[in-house]
Parts: C-alpha cells; structure tokens; sequence
C-alpha cells in the first residue's frame, strides 16, 4: 500500500472520509484489484491488533447477523483475529467481507488513537484533517525515498531484489497460463506476491526466487532501519517504494501494480 493510500485509510479512521466514500472506491476496482486492496487492509487491521469485542461490535456496525457473514470469516475470526485469509472467499462475498473490515479496521483504529493522538512522532495519529499536515507528512517521506534510493551502499541489493522481484511476476504470469488441472472447480488462483514474501517467508514453499527475495529483503531492512532508525512499518514501505522505482525503470512494470 502506497502512503497515500494509507493515509487515505487512516483519514478514514478519523472520520473524515466515510465507510461510503472507500466502499465506492472498493466497486470501482476489478476483481484482482479488490482482493489486492482487501488483503492491503487487512494488513493494517493486523497491526492494530483488534480485540475479539470490537469484532462483535463490527458486525453489529455493519448490521449483520452471524448466519449472513461468510463462515471462513467467523472461523478465521474466531481462531485469530484478523482476516488474512479471505482471500480465499468467492468473488461475490469480497464486498461483504471488506465492509466488515473496514468497520473493524476503524474501531481498533480509534483505540488506538485515543491512546496515542499525543504523540506527534507518529503521523497516523497526527491530525489528518490538515492538508497541511498531510503535505508536510508526504513531502518528508518522498525526501526519504529520494536519500535511500541514491545511497550507493545499498544500490546493488536493490538492484538484486527488483531482479528477484520480475522473476516472480514472470512466474505468476506462466502459471496463469497453464492449464487448470484440479477436480474441483474454483474460485479463483492465489500466486506468490511480494506481500506475501515479505511478511511470511513460510508461504513461499520451494519457489526459490521467492526465497532470496525474502532473505535479502530482510537484510536491507534491518540495515536501513539501523542506519536511518526507522520503525518496521517506515522501513518496509520505504524498501517497497525503492524496489517500485527500480522495477519501473528497468523493467517498465511497478511494485504496487
């Protein structure tokens, strides 16, 4: 997810766009890039660590009764919260499933932010209501990626990963076209992505690309982290901005397409 995209995301939050405006913006994608956005939301709901009460409350927002949400959604719930895995739900329970992430993501969100609207040191609970503010936000991270991106120490490893990076595409590409060879008709194919990789190397199986992305990656972001010192979150959306800036020249394709 691109920062603009998350801000976009944590303005919501704040109540300054609503469920509404996000849901339009949700139908206006095809069915690929809705499942790409859920699993980007997610994401974030996983880092706020919701609570098992906002979960209910969540379906209580959304107006829905247990028998109307989808049962991988309950039962994903239920063992862990969060909803990482519904991806595996059938295109017509994508729009469901996302509204009760959205309500989910702006209550655990709201906690948060009653705990945490003080501390300056971290835009997502800066006062988003301020263009001001947000340029301000945008402008010091695009100077950022700027700095990472020139620093020469570490130009041959993005280069490597960007490499890895188009292999990996190219792959998921091939397997798109082969055959489908299953007895069981579905919904739909989940290939390896490089969110995937990033955030659970165990996922990759035996795709050995995908392997040595997650291993090099891992090593410039720690090393970025402490050089610049850098939280998690900063350091992995710096390294993908740089990684989408050395696709996009090399390879004509980009990190977040």
């Amino acid at each position: 997810m691109s920062l603009d995209e998350e801000i976009t995301m944590f303005q919501f939050g704040q109540s300054i766009y609503s469920q509404d405006d996000l849901l339009t913006r949700f139908r206006q994608l095809d069915e690929n890039e809705r499942r790409e956005q859920y699993y980007k939301v997610d994401f974030l709901v996983e880092q706020l660590k919701p609570t098992h009460a906002e979960m209910e409350q969540a379906t209580v927002e959304c107006s829905l009764t247990e028998s109307a949400i989808p049962d991988v959604v309950l039962k994903h719930y239920r063992k862990n919260i969060g909803i990482r895995w519904m991806n595996t739900l059938p295109d017509n329970e994508i729009e469901l499933g996302y509204r009760l992430l959205l309500a989910l993501f702006k209550l655990s969100y709201q906690r948060h932010f009653g705990l945490e609207k003080e501390n300056n040191g971290n835009w997502r609970y800066r006062d988003l209501s301020s263009a001001t503010t947000v340029q301000e936000i945008l402008t010091s991270y695009r100077a950022l990626v700027e700095d990472v991106y020139n620093n020469s120490s570490f130009r041959s490893e993005f280069v490597s990963i960007a490499k890895l990076c188009h292999a990996i595409d190219q792959l998921n590409q091939s397997r798109m076209q082969e055959p489908e060879t299953d007895l069981e008709p579905q919904t739909h194919v989940k290939f390896v992505n490089h969110a995937d990789i990033a955030t659970d190397i165990s996922r990759v199986f035996d795709d050995k690309d995908g392997y040595s992305y997650a291993i090099l990656r891992r090593s410039v972001e720690k090393a970025l982290a402490r050089q610049y010192e850098l939280d998690a979150d900063l350091t992995r959306r710096l390294v993908s901005e740089v990684i989408d800036r050395h696709l996009q020249e090399t390879y004509g394709t980009g990190f977040f397409s």
